[in-house]
């Protein structure tokens, strides 16, 4: 994600009392349920798994905002940058 997308991320979530996570969540459902209301042939399997993926994205969501708050995706990022060059 650019800085400029994470930080609006950021901000809509300090407005809104949430976690970031949450804001990006919310997105996806949106974009999803758009997908489903306009593809009627979808079946009800399908929007399950849909569903089930993004509750397995909100999950990750989580653990790299845990990883953030913790400085391990950070230091993480150093040291592949320091192993490329």
């Amino acid at each position: 994600m650019n800085d400029t997308l994470w930080q609006m991320v950021e901000q809509t979530a300090a407005k809104q009392n949430i976690k970031t996570s949450d804001v990006i969540v919310e997105a996806i459902a949106s974009h999803v349920g758009e997908i489903i209301r306009r593809d009627r042939s979808l079946s009800n399997q399908k929007i399950a798994e849909i569903m089930t993926h993004v509750t397995g994205l909100e999950k990750e969501l989580d653990q790299v905002r845990s990883m953030l708050s913790q400085g391990q995706l950070s230091d993480q990022k150093t040291d592949e940058q320091q192993n490329t060059h």
